[in-house]
């Protein structure tokens, strides 16, 4: 049984994680705009972007990578969480390299023995210690038996994709389970953060 997509991850699953390993689109041949302080106009092969010349809008994305392994008021999860890994997406008008969106998206997707984050709402990140709070949308559907899929869809502004893209460490809190973002997590969204201009 397989539950209603919310609109924006069908955005996700309907556009941007089947462009994982389309080749990089033509890019325009005007000079990117000004870019976040911090964030190089260098962009990194990491991040696939595919222009849709019927929506007239260029999608960027990032392959989905494991995070540390999630814990449960400090002991480990893997009975009920046996995996998490993590992607991300934005949208821009136009055929373009580089924009400022209005928010972008970053996606968890639990492997789970149960709906371990059902009822949950809240998202917690620490980037290097410091605290930020968002809510996610939740999805999911079952694979068979205790084999479930879960996604956890955190809509956020353009500065916190920046902002973990500089960090040293981020942890994050989906409801009350916890993990870390590993080096390729950050390094994924630090050249997704590349796309980000400042106006």
């Amino acid at each position: 049984m397989k539950c209603p997509l919310f609109p924006r991850i069908a955005f996700i699953f309907a556009v941007i994680l089947p462009t994982f390993s389309a080749a990089l689109s033509a890019q325009t041949n005007s000079s990117p705009p000004a870019s976040l302080p911090g964030v190089s106009r260098t962009y990194d092969q990491r991040v696939t972007n595919k222009y849709d010349k019927f929506k007239q809008k260029t999608y960027f994305s990032i392959p989905e990578t494991s995070t540390s392994d999630v814990t449960l008021n400090g002991h480990s999860a893997s009975p009920l969480v046996r995996s998490m890994e993590s992607t991300g997406g934005f949208s821009c008008p136009g055929e373009v390299e580089s924009c400022r969106p209005t928010k972008v998206e970053i996606l968890f997707v639990a492997s789970t023995a149960d709906w371990a984050f059902q009822g949950s709402k809240e998202a917690n990140f620490l980037i290097d210690g410091k605290p930020l709070s968002a809510t996610f949308d939740h999805d999911g559907q079952v694979l068979g038996g205790d084999d479930l899929i879960e996604y956890l869809d955190v809509l956020a502004e353009p500065s916190v994709l920046v902002a973990i893209g500089k960090a040293q460490k981020v942890e994050v809190q989906l409801g009350h389970f916890e993990f870390e973002l590993t080096t390729e997590n950050i390094a994924n969204l630090r050249a997704l953060a590349q796309h980000v201009t400042a106006r």
